[in-house]
């Protein structure tokens, strides 16, 4: 029975060993991703000087029919937003059939592709595998050590009984 214990200790060691999983326990990884954007400011005017305050804006990507920036200009006929860095497509429209469309390039070139994907430096964890192990060999000695006496108490007790 004590041999069976021993033996089944030692294959639930390899397997646990073996298997291929990587236990952690509340361990956190981060990593970041920078993607560049553009802070746009739009100023309009008519040719007089004046500001065509409350003047609608539109702003659309070079490649898209629907805005993704619909609002008004402020009191002074400007706006500001944050964009990625891609071709842009404003239109101005200040009523009465005054409409302006500008194409805004991007301020940094290649900006527009998505940023690469990010690499996970994953390690295989060398240490805590050692450590793992050494705790495995320490409890399987134990069991051994403690087999091993009572053995040994047993055959003292053998010897006992057999002297006259």
């Amino acid at each position: 029975m004590c041999r069976r214990l021993t033996v089944l200790m030692v294959l639930a060691g390899l397997v646990t060993l073996l298997t291929d999983g990587v236990a952690r326990a509340h361990r956190l990884d981060a990593d970041s991703s920078v993607k560049l954007v553009q802070k746009v400011r739009i100023e309009s005017y008519f040719s007089d000087d004046s500001r065509p305050r409350g003047a609608k804006i539109q702003v659309f990507r070079a490649d898209e029919s629907e805005p993704f920036v619909d609002d008004h200009l402020d009191n002074e006929g400007a706006f500001e937003f944050f964009a990625d860095a891609e071709p842009l497509r404003v239109v101005i429209q200040a009523g009465e059939g005054h409409v302006k469309e500008l194409r805004i390039a991007p301020a940094v070139v290649d900006a527009s592709s998505p940023p690469a994907p990010i690499e996970h430096k994953t390690q295989f964890p060398i240490i805590e595998s050692f450590l793992g192990l050494s705790f495995l060999l320490a409890l399987s000695a134990f069991i051994l050590s403690l087999r091993n006496a009572r053995r040994l108490r047993d055959r003292r007790r053998e010897s006992r009984e057999l002297r006259p």
